[in-house]
């Protein structure tokens, strides 16, 4: 994240004309990324604070003009700030019509005409006010569990690597040009592989230090009470299943700060 100026990813995100399109879409690429694979939550936001990126995103839904590839983009940005954090939701309500534009530009698709997704509704509301519905794949895709690997050039022992990386004449003297190539880089790789250090290949997750036993208590509480309620819909078990329903909410929002 320190290669990246948040003032001209800000900067990029706030351009839409002509040709500066191009650099916005950038920005946005840029900016999902940041997002997507920070391993701190709260250094991200020091760096892409959301009181100021989340309005330009919103703006970008009120420009009228923005074509679908960018609005696609943007839409992906403020779903990985409401993914870290709930509270997002009232930097995007508090800009001015810019729930009606997300919605105006949304597209709905019919599920039933995808051979591929099937859909259902879950028994519990988790806490909502209405039953969840889950879209999913009706056969098994394959999902990305390895990020691309890089190399920690900062912490290369060069010396090892140069001795190592010993390309000979032979290599690139005889037998065809692919096989001279596949000579030369699987020397290289080597070579890389024993002196340069490569981080963990494991896709990072956004952390919850806030979660804790009370919580776990209070939710535990909470599916409890739903349970009961669902079994047995009297008034009584409706009213303890609002008041669980509160207290995990409140518990989790208290601890979220």
């Amino acid at each position: 994240m320190a290669d990246v100026d948040p003032e001209t990813l800000l900067e990029w995100l706030n351009m839409g004309q002509g040709d500066e399109r191009d650099m916005q879409l950038i920005a946005l690429e840029q900016l999902c990324m940041l997002l997507l694979m920070s391993d701190n939550v709260d250094r991200c936001f020091e760096s892409c604070p959301p009181r100021t990126f989340l309005p330009a995103l919103c703006r970008i839904f009120l420009d009228e003009c923005a074509p679908d590839n960018v609005l696609e983009v943007t839409a992906r940005a403020i779903t990985y700030y409401l993914d870290v954090s709930a509270e997002c939701t009232r930097r995007i309500v508090a800009v001015d019509g810019a729930i009606k534009a997300i919605c105006n530009r949304l597209v709905v698709a019919d599920v039933s005409s995808r051979a591929n997704l099937t859909w259902s509704v879950l028994g519990n509301p988790l806490g909502s006010d209405h039953f969840p519905v889950v879209i999913s794949y009706a056969t098994p895709i394959a999902c990305a569990t390895l990020c691309q690997p890089w190399w920690k050039f900062d912490q290369a022992d060069w010396e090892t690597f140069r001795t190592q990386a010993d390309i000979t004449e032979d290599m690139v003297s005889s037998g065809s040009i692919d096989e001279a190539v596949s000579l030369v880089t699987s020397c290289i790789l080597s070579a890389a592989n024993n002196a340069i250090l490569q981080p963990s290949s494991r896709l990072p997750r956004f952390p919850k230090p806030w979660w804790n036993k009370e919580c776990q208590m209070v939710k535990k509480d909470k599916n409890k009470a739903w349970n009961r309620f669902r079994r047995y819909p009297t008034p009584d078990n409706m009213i303890a299943f609002n008041k669980a329903r509160g207290k995990s909410t409140g518990n989790v929002k208290g601890n979220r700060g």
